[in-house]
């Protein structure tokens, strides 16, 4: 469907909201609502956007290039920022981030310093450990789950950093992982894996026995070019941000195809390579880290419906938007 209109306004700190006016995403049951944020340096401003997280109405970005984690609540409004560039603790180059629900404190890996640095709901920093360059965090009951995209596998720590256990190998075969990226753990304590290289969703229980994997690559529904981002909804339903086919594809929990919305470039309910995906598990809301057009656009949710997809899986790079991606192919020696 095609977006009707839009009203951009401006707001403090150099950030944009632009607001939905009967805009619809290309998909039956999301509509684009709003995006805030825009390319820059400025607070509120964005420089290749990955990871968001939403966790008591306010929404947590890893600004990636801009070294820092902005904290906004969910009309887009910024509240507060993490971090600073360097290599002590508190500064950081930030490619992954989560919130743990039982402490509320936030972890945040430092892809360049290979560390966690874990804060205060306040902001206050706590503590690091050492970690690895990671493309995914996600916490569960205690355990930090992290993608080591260097060595193809998931390290799985206590929230102290130690080291608990290590699954998934070099490969292509079932339970194994090329370049894995972004981690969601369901109720069931499975666990969900962005195997970005082998063009799939990877999932694992909560002994680390692999159980399946859905997709493989191309553009047609189901299938991925650069699934990076990953989240899932009170209902497990997952959420796909695949990146170079510029959409985020919905399956269930099982890996059927449900829907996808979004389509190649800068309108609203558009995207150049989104690298994040979060669910609001109280408004059933979506963010997605538009990276390519520095914003995070927010979409409402309905009940999914199939819907095949039209897009035409191009790959583009912008200044402001793949940063990150870029960074990680380059590491993996991809073309």
């Amino acid at each position: 469907m095609r977006i009707l209109g839009n009203l951009s306004i401006a707001i403090a700190g150099a950030a944009v909201i632009t607001v939905g006016i009967f805009g619809k995403a290309q998909a039956a049951g999301f509509d684009f609502l709003y995006s805030f944020g825009s390319p820059g340096r400025e607070p509120g401003q964005f420089f290749s956007p990955v990871s968001p997280v939403v966790d008591s109405g306010n929404v947590y970005v890893a600004d990636d290039q801009n070294d820092r984690v902005q904290k906004f609540n969910s009309s887009g409004t910024l509240l507060s920022t993490l971090g600073d560039p360097g290599g002590a603790p508190e500064q950081f180059i930030p490619d992954a981030l989560a919130i743990d629900n039982q402490t509320g404190n936030i972890f945040v890996n430092d892809y360049n310093n290979s560390l966690v640095d874990v804060f205060s709901n306040s902001g206050g920093f706590l503590y690091s450990f050492n970690s690895v360059q990671a493309g995914g965090l996600a916490i569960d009951g205690g355990k930090v789950y992290l993608s080591d995209n260097s060595n193809n596998k998931i390290n799985m720590y206590d929230t102290n950093g130690n080291l608990l256990s290590s699954f998934g190998s070099s490969g292509n075969g079932a339970g194994q992982l090329s370049s894995p990226g972004g981690l969601a753990v369901g109720k069931s304590g499975n666990v969900y894996v962005a195997d970005v290289n082998n063009s799939r969703i990877d999932v694992f229980d909560s002994s680390n026995r692999f159980l399946s994997s859905f997709g493989s690559a191309g553009d047609g529904p189901g299938q991925f070019n650069f699934p990076f981002g990953v989240s899932l909804d009170p209902a497990e339903n997952v959420y796909v941000a695949d990146s170079f086919n510029n959409r985020i594809q919905v399956f269930d929990s099982s890996g059927n195809f449900l829907t996808d919305f979004g389509s190649l470039g800068s309108n609203p309910g558009q995207f150049v390579t989104p690298e994040g995906v979060a669910v609001d598990s109280l408004s059933g809301n979506v963010y997605v880290a538009d990276s390519g057009n520095g914003r995070i656009e927010v979409f409402n949710s309905g009940t999914p419906v199939p819907e095949p997809s039209e897009n035409a899986g191009l790959i583009m790079a912008s200044v402001f938007g793949v940063g990150f991606i870029l960074k990680h192919k380059l590491k993996q020696g991809c073309s």
